[in-house]
């Protein structure tokens, strides 16, 4: 666990991990929302081909994708210095239990 100091700056190399997670999380977001690369959601490579073609895989991509977007930028906007960094989880915990029952109950999700 890593414990910031008060006062002490985010150093060059945090900069860099949190830059390098944001664009990949971009790059998976954009695939999702291409409909490609679906295997990558949870649940959704382990279910068999008779449950699969019970599912609209590119509408849930599109929802993951959409996902990544909005937890990209709660993610960068405390290092740019629009919001404080203790408002991340309380934006993205709410967006998460959203994305969870939404996928569950939602028709769009189902063929």
């Amino acid at each position: 666990m890593i414990v910031k100091k008060e006062g002490s700056a985010m150093t060059t190399i945090d900069y860099l991990a949190i830059w390098s997670i944001l664009i990949g999380t971009l790059i998976v977001g954009i695939q999702l929302i291409r409909g490609k690369w679906l295997m990558l959601i949870a649940g959704y490579n382990t279910i068999g081909e008779a449950n699969r073609a019970k599912v609209n895989g590119r509408n849930l991509g599109k929802l993951v994708g959409v996902y990544l977007f909005f937890v990209d930028l709660v993610v960068l906007l405390p290092i740019i210095g629009i919001i404080p960094e203790n408002y991340v989880g309380r934006l993205i915990v709410p967006a998460t239990l959203f994305v969870l029952i939404f996928s569950n109950v939602s028709k769009l999700f189902k063929r």
